[in-house]
């Protein structure tokens, strides 16, 4: 089981809540949803920092734009695996077994990216950086202490992996200011070292996280210049220049996308993102709709990392997936994550004010039941919702907030998410409208 239990920080005075695979934060604004979403997914990206650490921890807060004033009185825990991660009386600790991995592999990353991109140059360029790299002692402590951390480490690991590669590392460190005319044996230790890294740094994580922001479609307006934008030092929040890195890498490896519910095709041609509509009309994506510049990034980064289920799980922190969206749209946008979440195996959390959201979803929970009460109906629920959009209800959390505190919307005796939580302004509304009616024919006997 994984929760979090968080005590004033920010807009929250106490909150204590599960985290299942499809996490659902609903509430007004500035009621502390947003604030509880990003600090999950800072604990499932750096769960193995460094017992004191609070530096690093509210350099992780300022990236999420959520640097709130950290006094003695807030408290965060984070439970998961039956590791945990606390911060008390501004001291962080840790009983994560592979929190002394992290700063390890961190200090050895830039080093295998430059030897794996000179593999693709020549000989030359590889051996002038093989001796740039060789007077970096740091370089190679750091893959000394990698060494020394493995082979003192070895039942935490998979022994078969380990097997393959620890000769590998120690190959590559004995070779590291030897001259040889095969580049391509050097730079196949570099990779198969490069593959070791991001498995052991992997492993020091929960989950990868893709949060997914309330401003992409700032992206789309600058959709052609997206390097620019991450590259130079502009006055944004961290994370959003990260989602802009997703983008990025999602464009480039699909290149085009149908959205049969958009009715048309996205397509990056030319270092140009487009948009394709079925009468044939084309336009580039910051011309066209706000509906279509929030949904077309959030589609291609999703699509794009649930293409198959991985070893090392994702997590998704999806913020208002409605924004300038038709309630139609919204239903068919939560279908199109909810489909590509049941595929790759991975986790969800979205923080949204729609009760369209709350209501989609809860439909795909009552197929489920449906099929689950009465299997002789399936292929029956199937022909209303197609299996792979199924949800089961044991699955979803799913979370009111209010006043810094929350509980669970979930009515577990009849198995629905509670989607009317979230619509009491309707009933506030109808109110008013038959309030109003009775005055306008109060003269009417």
């Amino acid at each position: 089981m994984e929760k979090i239990i968080i005590k004033n920080f920010g807009p929250i005075k106490d909150v204590e809540l599960e985290i299942k695979d499809i996490n659902v934060f609903i509430g007004s604004t500035s009621s502390g949803k947003s604030t509880v979403a990003k600090l999950i997914a800072i604990f499932k990206d750096i769960f193995s920092k460094a017992d004191g650490d609070i530096n690093d921890f509210i350099s992780d807060l300022k990236k999420y734009n959520i640097d709130f004033s950290v006094n003695d009185n807030t408290y965060i825990e984070f439970e998961a695996r039956n590791y945990s991660w606390k911060l008390e009386e501004r001291i962080v600790s840790s009983n994560h077994p592979n929190k002394e991995l992290e700063p390890i592999v961190n200090s050895l990353f830039a080093l295998f990216e430059k030897l794996t991109d000179a593999f693709i140059q020549s000989k030359e360029k590889m051996t002038s950086l093989k001796d740039e790299v060789a007077n970096r002692t740091a370089n190679w402590a750091a893959l000394a202490d990698l060494l020394k951390f493995l082979e003192e480490n070895k039942n935490r690991f998979d022994s078969k992996m380990l097997r393959e590669t620890l000769p590998v590392i120690r190959n590559l460190y004995t070779s590291r200011t030897q001259e040889s005319d095969n580049r391509y044996s050097f730079t196949e230790k570099v990779a198969s070292v490069n593959d070791l890294l991001n498995t052991l740094f992997d492993s020091a994580k929960l989950n990868l996280i893709y949060y997914i922001p309330a401003e992409r479609i700032l992206l789309s307006m600058v959709a052609e210049s997206i390097f620019g934008l991450m590259s130079n030092d502009v006055s944004i929040a961290e994370c959003i220049k990260d989602f802009g890195a997703h983008f990025e890498s999602a464009r480039r490896k699909i290149n085009q996308l149908s959205i049969p519910f958009l009715d048309s095709k996205y397509n990056y041609s030319d270092k140009s993102n487009f948009i394709t509509f079925s009468d044939g009309a084309k336009v580039k994506l910051e011309q066209a709709s706000s509906g279509l510049q929030s949904i077309i990034p959030l589609l291609l980064v999703v699509e794009s990392n649930t293409i198959d289920e991985s070893v090392t799980k994702k997590c998704f922190v999806l913020e208002e997936p409605e924004l300038n969206l038709y309630p139609t749209v919204q239903k068919e946008l939560i279908e199109f994550i909810v489909e590509r979440i049941n595929k790759s195996k991975d986790k969800l959390i979205i923080t949204t004010h729609s009760p369209y959201v709350l209501t989609s979803l809860d439909n795909l929970i009552q197929a489920s039941n449906a099929a689950k009460v009465n299997p002789e109906q399936k292929e029956k629920v199937v022909e209303i919702v197609p299996e792979e959009k199924w949800v089961d209800f044991d699955r979803v959390a799913c979370y009111y907030f209010e006043e810094g505190t929350c509980r669970s919307t979930l009515d577990t005796e009849n198995q629905t998410i509670g989607a009317s939580n979230i619509d009491d302004v309707s009933e506030e509304l109808g109110k008013t409208f038959d309030q109003l009616l009775e005055l306008k024919y109060a003269h009417v006997s």
